[in-house]
């Protein structure tokens, strides 16, 4: 057999693309709304220019010192309570500092007012209203030289567009952060859990190869039967026939979990009669019985031809709770069915509830793993493959169930 492996974080990637992708666009679309629904701001900037055009050293290094404190007494209380009554804003001083900013550079002596406000008009008149205060307060006797006066060099005007990122910024910032959010938490789970999402996560824990993933109600009949995906069975059985090293004749198909293993066995016998093979499934039963029916031997209960395609032979086998099953009786029935069989398969019971896995899996040549979708854990497949390894079976492949338990 084909020994594959899967590293990394793809396999999880594949599982949880889904919700990565659905957290990115819900969040995409809720930042989008919110920034739409919130009150637009719009920011206007005044330029002033402390000193002379044509200073001299001296006088451009005051104005650099002056240009600093210009900006600090444009955002004092005074200036801002001034602000605040003459134009009659809705905010307070105390909110209006969050809303005005100045800078002065001690390299180009100027100075830049930002005010913020709700309309394009309020922002405008707001910022040239704080550089005319500052004229006039320069002008009323604050500078003493030629080097302190300050001059506009760009009145502020009306912005045109709202101020800070656009929507369609803040929808991608989101999507990106619902993204990355889906896609940690994804990863949290992925290491933290244990559950089998898919038959990746069978074939990694069990260290063998994916066989297939069967669907064993992919559709139903008219009559509401289940029909099982008989294409992936037909792939299956064809990848046991191709092998290069070629596929053993006597199989044991080993259910992991409490599902039951006997319907992905027939059908896969089935796929198997279609390519001509002499399949014989020996279908394990181990319940108890009553004691007057106990049988010491395994016993054929059901037969049929197994030339026709789809009609492969049938045994079945039923044991006393009191019988003994052993390794030598298994091993026995295997060989005599090999006589006029090109394929054995054991339909063999679920590891939990019966010992008989173990036996079947050590006589014949190979084991298939099966794990039912839901309910089956990393630990569960790794603990199984430990415990059949260990019983001298040889592992060949896993094979996931999907749909009803069957």
């Amino acid at each position: 057999m084909r020994q594959t492996e899967l590293r990394g974080y793809l396999p999880a990637l594949r599982r949880w693309w889904p919700e990565v992708v659905a957290s990115a666009l819900i969040a995409g679309v809720a930042a989008a709304l919110i920034a739409g629904a919130l009150p637009k701001t719009y920011e206007a900037r005044s330029q002033l220019l402390v000193g002379p055009v044509n200073a001299t050293a001296d006088g451009q290094r005051a104005a650099a010192t002056l240009a600093r404190t210009y900006a600090e007494l444009i955002v004092s209380e005074s200036f801002l309570d001034a602000a605040v009554n003459e134009l009659q804003l809705s905010q307070t001083p105390e909110q209006l500092t969050e809303l005005v900013r100045a800078s002065g550079s001690n390299t180009t002596r100027f100075v830049v007012i930002l005010a913020e406000q709700d309309t394009p008009e309020k922002a405008a008149e707001l910022a040239n209203f704080l550089a005319d205060r500052l004229i006039a307060a320069v002008a009323g006797g604050l500078a003493d030289s030629p080097d302190g006066a300050v001059s506009v060099i760009d009145r502020a005007a009306p912005p045109t567009e709202a101020s800070g990122p656009g929507i369609s910024l803040l929808a991608l910032a989101g999507a990106m952060a619902g993204g990355l959010g889906a896609l940690l938490l994804a990863m949290a789970a992925e290491y933290f859990g244990d559950g089998v999402r898919d038959g990746n996560d069978i074939a990694d824990a069990a260290g063998r190869p994916l066989l297939g993933t069967v669907d064993m109600n992919v559709r139903t009949t008219r009559y509401g039967a289940a029909v099982p995906d008989k294409l992936e069975l037909r792939r299956i059985a064809s990848a046991m026939l191709l092998d290069p090293d070629g596929w053993p004749r006597s199989v044991a198909v080993v259910p992991i979990d409490t599902h039951d293993g006997s319907t992905l066995t027939m059908e896969l016998a089935r796929a198997l009669t279609e390519f001509g093979k002499r399949v014989t499934v020996v279908h394990d039963e181990p319940e108890a019985i009553d004691e007057s029916e106990a049988i010491d031997e395994p016993e054929a209960i059901v037969g049929a031809s197994g030339n026709l395609a789809g009609s492969p032979n049938i045994v079945g086998t039923q044991l006393s709770a009191h019988s003994a099953f052993s390794k030598d009786k298994a091993l026995a029935v295997v060989a005599n069915l090999l006589n006029d069989a090109d394929v054995v398969l054991v339909a063999s019971p679920s590891l939990v509830t019966s010992p008989h896995g173990l036996i079947w899996s050590s006589v014949v040549d190979s084991t298939i793993l099966s794990a039912y979708q839901r309910g089956a854990t990393r630990k569960a497949v790794l603990h199984a493959t430990e415990a059949l390894v260990a019983a001298g079976a040889t592992i060949d492949g896993v094979v996931m169930v999907k749909g009803r338990a069957a």
